[in-house]
């Protein structure tokens, strides 16, 4: 995969106030026709929802005890492709570029699977996160002000040297790598503590966890644990 897949920049345009009204366009009135519906296998609280491939997408958060991603069917039937819990609230979702992005409400983790569901990367998200969609090059998000930001996975981060980015391809942590990179390289964290780049955490890392302690957002200890 290239490293440039796994780019997250933040610019944003406002939409408040009398000095931007002439930026946007007047939305235009769509029309629609209710031609069915689909009464889902189980309940979800659905903040996030995209059909591709003959089928839902969904986001959901943490009501009634889960929070994940799903697949819905016509027929209704809800596949869990993640389960949560009430660990993290899920909130918009997307597909881009063959990949599904999901924001998670206030805890600043932006997931990325690919189409089977299963997680590719973790990324961060300086704001909440609320709505998500695309507009095929970029990643558009909302964090529940009056403001749209929009997110480019293809510049950001493209400084990083080639031996970060070769730990982060080989799924390894390294000393002198920062959260933000550890978090590319292990995926989801498990367990933590302490301030952000001031703290240690302990990474999932596909069934083999690994615990990186940070001082100033640098990896000063990483340690893995026994299989």
């Amino acid at each position: 995969m290239s490293h440039r897949s796994r780019l997250f920049v933040f610019a944003f345009c406002a939409l408040t106030g009398p000095a931007h009204a002439a930026d946007c366009a007047r939305p235009k009135d769509l029309r629609f026709e209710v031609t069915g519906k689909i009464v889902r296998s189980e309940v979800g609280f659905t903040q996030g929802l995209e059909w591709r491939d003959g089928k839902l997408f969904e986001s959901t958060g943490a009501v009634g005890g889960h929070s994940g991603l799903n697949t819905i069917a016509p027929d209704g039937t809800v596949t869990r492709l993640r389960d949560d819990g009430t660990r993290y609230f899920g909130e918009g979702l997307t597909i881009l570029n063959d990949e599904i992005y999901q924001l998670t409400w206030q805890e600043h983790d932006v997931f990325v699977y690919g189409l089977d569901g299963k997680l590719k990367r973790t990324m961060r998200n300086p704001r909440e996160g609320w709505g998500l969609t695309n507009d095929g090059k970029s990643l558009i998000f909302s964090d529940g002000s009056a403001s749209f930001f929009f997110a480019d996975p293809h510049e950001l981060y493209k400084h990083w040297p080639p031996d970060i980015w070769q730990a982060i391809d080989n799924h390894q942590a390294k000393q002198g790598m920062n959260e933000i990179q550890v978090s590319m390289a292990l995926g989801t964290v498990a367990t933590g503590s302490g301030d952000y780049g001031n703290r240690t955490l302990q990474f999932d890392n596909n069934g083999h966890p690994v615990t990186v302690t940070f001082a100033n957002n640098k990896a000063t200890s990483i340690t893995e644990q026994p299989k």
